[in-house]
């Protein structure tokens, strides 16, 4: 123990401080009232010592037999005292940071009276100290009846076996909170060991939901991460590594700690197993090691050891489950079991809480649901350090679908957008976490299911009756202008007032403002649709067009809508002015209507795709000079270079070869200042740029993309060529 705890009824030292003590005395009543220096138990402050202030004084309010503790941490070389008076000004402990170690602490004082006290910190005496520096203080007061986390009790680690079974549950706990106690004898120090050069990686996230890992050095709650080795296969060491996260002596938050050992990558040509070994001590205690071994990752996947320990408030230390982690749709309990315990059913838009802890790593709810029912679902964490997981099960304990994260690593709630039910069915929807019965995060949550409903339409479009389809794409806008709405099939095949039909099945039923004639209704509304049984798979183009703004200038806001069989699967609000062009896409996976939606935007030019930054890895090319490439919804342009002289006479063909590509292409200059571009040539969907006279000396580049670059939707692949002729 750092400090030392003296009762005023030893006697000791009262001499000594008590010109000090008539000072506090005065001070701690000239301050009584001011509510900033008020101390709330488990809340942090931080306070500054100087010339002006060469002792900081607080309050704070307790009752009979209460336990109170202090930690202070002060800035290196600040060696501190704490006193802790009751109202009449009597010490009733005190302690001094006599190792020099910046740590001040004193632990489970008894409160004899129900009253306010006061809590004096200034530069200790008698020794070499500063007397300027800052520090931080923290106030833990724990109710009669608990204990200071002086000798820890520690649970031996469990193992994971087949016979072991987890709690499933519907109805949570009452209530859920992240505590804190005092650590005297010891921080929290995890240290993974290994012996290989390969590249392992250990992550600790506390209770907070804060986390230590290579990346992640440093916690609010004074936690932090050593030294990352075999980081990134740089420097490399085979044996006795040691990766260290650790907590320091005082206030630290009780509730479960998840500790994880993470296989990143090899760093040889090595496929055989790592083995580890983690060791972890709390309070000065260590728990049993945790030995295991981690797999190198396959493509794609994460290779992780789990496993947990748990501080209660008292202090006390329990190890928990380890095991490695299984994949998301992989359960570690039996489905049948989940279905039987999902006593308590959800309904669209009726929200549900939940808790997720060591004890109870699962819980179930049932839906029924309907053949064709597009539904989402969201599981979002309220409190702790939940880093929640959702499942969906058929009635037959078949996983559905699943998911961890929304986004890695930036999101880590769980969803399900636009599931579409494969069958009528009382579904069990599963709340869990990360790592399921052997991971280590708690905390609660909010789970609620979203239906999709019928086209949310102004009602004077809904009054028209419109023709319903297995795709229906609606335009609706607010002003007389002329806009045009023209949706191109996977065949390339496009719908608008030109074409009103295409092969595939598409039909224009609606034209809005076409010509300035004023629509029919109030709102006006373009419809393009494919009737029932003409479900196309593929990707699929919305162009919005300002075409004329007919007499009214008044700004344009319009509303996009999409429908896959019968079900609303986007929704776009946007505005154009007299010219503009927005473009999206989306993309039917299969017969069931599932579909994915690119991003949108206006139409631009090759200032938009903002090539720049991969010029360097543009190819060269040359004159008569043939190349192939592939336009994806992940590979939007290609950019090529070729040295050009003023006088030169420069043509560029690009064509599709593959897929429903509809190739455009540019030609930016020296300048970085567009040159040339060309979309269709003649009556087909390739581009050429022909016969442009160059002005000047230098490198230019060639840009080879589709229509509406970033937000097209058409893919394949295409060849270029380039033909110089110089005089």
């Amino acid at each position: 123990m750092r400090g030392c705890v003296t009762p005023i009824w030893r006697g000791v030292f009262i001499g000594r401080w008590l010109p000090l003590l008539i000072i506090v005395l005065f001070a701690s009543l000239s301050l009584a009232q001011d509510a900033s220096r008020t101390l709330s138990s488990g809340v942090p402050v931080t306070a500054t010592l100087d010339a002006e202030n060469p002792a900081q004084v607080y309050n704070f309010t307790a009752s009979t037999g209460d336990s109170v503790s202090l930690a202070i941490a002060a800035d290196d070389g600040l060696i501190l005292t704490a006193i802790l008076t009751d109202g009449q000004g009597n010490i009733i402990g005190q302690a001094t940071d006599s190792a020099a170690s910046g740590q001040v602490l004193l632990a489970g004082v008894e409160i004899p009276t129900t009253s306010i006290y006061y809590v004096t910190v200034f530069p200790a005496s008698g020794v070499e100290n500063a007397t300027e520096g800052n520090f931080t203080l923290t106030l833990l007061i724990a109710s009669e009846g608990s204990t200071e986390a002086s000798s820890p009790e520690v649970t031996a680690q469990p193992e994971v076996t087949p016979e072991s079974t987890a709690s499933v549950a519907t109805v949570a706990p009452e209530a859920f909170s992240v505590g804190q106690t005092i650590l005297s004898n010891g921080g929290i120090q995890a240290d993974l060991r290994w012996n290989s050069d390969d590249d392992l990686n250990l992550q600790v996230r506390d209770p907070a939901g804060e986390t230590l890992f290579w990346d992640s050095r440093i916690t609010n709650s004074g936690g932090t991460f050593g030294f990352d080795v075999n980081g990134l296969c740089e420097v490399l060491t085979a044996v006795d590594n040691v990766e260290t996260a650790s907590w320091p002596v005082g206030p630290v938050a009780t509730g479960s700690y998840e500790v994880l050992v993470y296989y990143r990558q090899s760093c040889g040509d090595t496929s055989d197993p790592v083995d580890f070994t983690l060791d972890i001590s709390v309070n000065g205690v260590p728990l049993a090691p945790v030995v295991g071994n981690v797999l190198p990752p396959l493509p794609g996947t994460d290779s992780v050891y789990i496993t947990s320990f748990t501080i209660a408030d008292d202090g006390s230390v329990a190890a928990g489950l380890g095991g490695p982690y299984v994949d998301t749709r992989i359960l570690d309990v039996a489905p049948a079991d989940l279905i039987e315990q999902a006593t308590q059913s959800l309904t669209i838009e009726t929200p549900v809480t939940g808790t997720i802890t060591n004890d109870q790593p699962y819980q179930s709810y049932r839906f029924d649901g309907t053949s064709g029912q597009a539904i989402s679902i969201s599981m979002t964490r309220d409190l702790g350090s939940l880093d929640t997981l959702l499942l969906i099960l058929d009635s037959a304990g078949n996983v559905v679908d699943g998911n961890d994260d929304i986004e890695v690593p930036i999101n880590t709630n769980s969803a399900l957008n636009l599931l579409r039910l494969p069958a009528t069915d009382t579904y069990t929807i599963v709340a869990s976490r990360y790592g399921k019965t052997v991971g280590g995060t708690e905390g609660t949550y909010s789970l609620i299911v979203s239906g999709q409903t019928s086209l949310v339409l102004p009602q004077e479009v809904v009054n028209l009756n419109l023709p319903q389809g297995d795709i229906q794409i609606t335009l609706t806008w607010n002003t007389g202008a002329d806009l045009r709405l023209l949706v191109r099939d996977p065949a390339l095949n496009s719908i608008f007032n030109d074409e009103p039909t295409s092969p595939t099945g598409g039909r224009l039923q609606e034209v809005g403002n076409l010509n300035c004639t004023p629509s029919l209704s109030t709102t006006p509304v373009s419809y393009i649709y494919w009737p029932p049984g003409l479900l196309r798979i593929g990707s699929y183009e919305v162009d919005v067009f300002h075409r004329n703004e007919c007499s009214d200038t008044t700004p344009v806001t319009f509303n996009l809508y999409v429908s896959v069989l019968g079900q609303l699967v986007f929704t776009q609000t946007g505005t154009l002015t007299l010219g503009q062009r927005y473009l999206t896409s989306f993309n039917i996976a299969d017969t069931e209507g599932n579909t994915t939606f690119n991003d949108g935007g206006l139409i631009s030019d090759s200032t938009a795709l903002n090539y720049q930054a991969d010029l360097a890895s543009a190819v060269s090319v040359v004159t008569d000079q043939r190349v192939t490439g592939t336009i994806t919804n992940d590979n939007t342009f290609d950019l090529y270079t070729f040295e050009g002289q003023a006088g030169d006479v420069v043509t560029i063909s690009l064509n599709n070869s593959n897929g429903n590509l509809d190739p455009v292409v540019y030609l930016v200059g020296p300048s970085s200042i567009e040159i040339a571009n060309n979309d269709d040539s003649n009556e087909t969907t390739n581009s050429l740029i022909s016969s442009i006279l160059l002005t000047e000396d230098g490198n230019y580049t060639v840009i080879a993309t589709r229509f509406g670059a970033q937000f097209g939707g058409t893919t394949g692949a295409y060849n270029l060529l380039l033909r110089i002729d110089r005089p």
